[in-house]
């Protein structure tokens, strides 16, 4: 089984405005931008969104192209600023978002969430997708080799920089073949579309990771990125 971590496209939101569950529209260039991202995004049998519009555009676009079911989680929206959605960071006192950023895998800004409460959002997806079974199908016997088939998930976030490959702008894609017998089951693809925050938990979650290095991979908006789960069970939460 292999994962398509996505990013959405870039938002039409004021630069230093906090904003995460806030449903935010997109930039005046998102069919572009989406038809962009969906040039990285390889064939897929699943689609996974957040709901907020700045997802679920997306993962649209790509279960329309190739004809497959899109499953919205709520888990996948990103982290909760709470009272503070909306508000340029400068308008916000200064001891308070120093307090939050101070330790923002415990403390929460008011009527927010921790990055602890997203990680246990996050683990509710990771588990739901490790425990999905790869489909069976009957392969023509003239043909013994298939593609591997990828589910893209689509969030906010960010891509693990040695066992994720980032697909970039005008990158070739690099296609990963099973070679099945009659009757095999094929492998299967699903891709992940959701923000930064959950993005970059799900990407711990899914290849062992400790929460601790969380920030050490990002994604930018638009940008594709394939990992293989190590196992089945989820890293420690341990910050």
């Amino acid at each position: 089984m292999e994962f398509a971590l996505i990013r959405h496209t870039r938002c039409d939101v004021a630069a230093g405005t906090c904003y995460g569950y806030l449903d935010v529209p997109l930039a005046s260039t998102a069919a572009a931008d989406i038809g962009l991202t969906l040039s990285r995004v390889p064939q897929v049998d699943l689609v996974f969104s957040s709901p907020s519009q700045r997802c679920y555009s997306l993962a649209r676009a790509i279960a329309n192209r190739d004809a497959c079911e899109i499953r919205t989680r709520d888990d996948l929206r990103e982290l909760n600023f709470g009272s503070w959605e909306g508000l340029r960071w400068d308008d916000i006192p200064r001891t308070l978002s120093d307090a939050w950023a101070a330790d923002p895998w415990n403390n929460t800004p008011p009527n927010g969430e921790s990055e602890s409460q997203l990680w246990q959002r996050a683990a509710r997806v990771a588990e739901e997708l490790l425990q999905l079974e790869a489909p069976t199908r009957t392969v023509n016997t003239d043909r013994i080799t298939a593609e591997a088939q990828r589910i893209a998930v689509i969030s906010h976030g960010a891509a693990e920089a040695r066992r994720t490959a980032v697909i970039s702008h005008g990158a070739a894609e690099a296609r990963r073949i099973a070679i099945v017998s009659h009757g095999a089951a094929e492998a299967r693809r699903i891709a992940i579309v959701s923000h930064g925050g959950p993005l970059r938990h799900l990407r711990c979650l899914l290849t062992g990771t400790p929460a601790s290095e969380r920030w050490r991979w990002s994604i930018e908006c638009g940008e594709v990125a394939l990992i293989a789960p190590r196992g089945s069970a989820c890293p420690s939460s341990d910050p």
